[in-house]
């Protein structure tokens, strides 16, 4: 899921701007069994914190409730290379507002493509809309892991592989990261209860972001269960809080979102996401 949030961070190169044959050839590489499958439901809700009565109609418009259904499946092969698609999903309980607005006409996208370095937008009869490039690291660890686990996987194994494609495993050494936090331009905090926050430059994680992020980590599961991000004036841009299904196999199960979102005549007000993940299925090829 982590893949699918901050996927599209910086996807601003139109591929066909300056196509790569070889990469384009590449792209639909999906022969062969999987090592690994991994597929799920992600239903999704937004809303806004803002009085209908004090916005225009644009503004109005812009502010509609949304909801979303989006089937995820991701295949990792043996080379690292990951290979995933997102379909909308028809949602029933759709909520649409109507305004004294012009009708948007551009092509909605219902499937997305993703494969390599590089990602492709259908909309619903099939056409291809646009392909961007996007930087997705090759997942060759993780597939050095799968191959170690080989048949005497665990629970413990099963859940490692799960959140490592969901992006949100931390790291498997978080004393080490601790320890070594002062000598990495990152402040950690001690919240109690097992909680810690690392507070760091976001250029730490994206180089061409200023300002700061400050992740929460639950040293209990070893997760990440929560992120800040701050401007360089320290205004609070958003905020990102993970929760995890009990269990065995402590997959993500949600995702809450809160960020300020700019209205078209320039006022802003906080735009909340939830989004919930079902139906989990997963499957080692061995």
């Amino acid at each position: 899921v982590l893949i699918v949030f901050f996927l599209f961070t910086n996807c601003k190169k139109d591929f066909s701007d300056n196509p790569d044959k070889n990469a384009k050839e590449a792209f639909h590489r999906n022969t062969g069994k999987a090592l690994m499958e991994l597929s799920y439901e992600i239903t999704t809700s937004r809303k806004f914190e803002a009085d209908p009565t004090t916005l225009s109609d644009l503004d109005l418009a812009s502010t509609n409730p949304k909801n979303e259904k989006q089937n995820v499946t991701m295949k990792l092969f043996e080379d690292g290379h990951i290979f995933m698609t997102i379909e909308e999903v028809d949602f029933d309980k759709k909520i649409n507002i109507p305004h004294q607005t012009l009708p948007d006409t551009s092509p909605k996208i219902t499937k997305t493509v993703i494969s390599g370095n590089f990602a492709e937008f259908y909309s619903e009869d099939g056409t291809l809309i646009n392909t961007v490039n996007v930087p997705i690291p090759n997942q060759i660890e993780l597939v050095q892991k799968i191959k170690e686990i080989g048949n005497n996987v665990s629970q413990r194994d099963i859940e490692q592989v799960i959140t490592s494609m969901q992006g949100y495993n931390f790291i498997d050494n978080l004393e080490s990261f601790l320890s070594d936090a002062p000598n990495n331009n990152i402040q950690i905090t001690d919240r109690g209860n097992g909680l810690v926050t690392a507070r760091m430059p976001m250029s730490e994680l994206q180089p061409q972001m200023d300002g700061d992020i400050v992740l929460l980590i639950d040293r209990n599961i070893n997760r990440l269960v929560g992120m800040r991000m701050y401007s360089p004036d320290n205004t609070l841009l958003k905020t990102i809080l993970f929760a995890y299904n009990n269990g065995d196999v402590q997959s993500l199960k949600a995702i809450k979102t809160i960020e300020l979102f700019t209205l078209p005549s320039g006022n802003e007000t906080k735009m909340i996401t939830l989004s919930k993940i079902d139906n989990l299925k997963f499957n080692l090829n061995f």
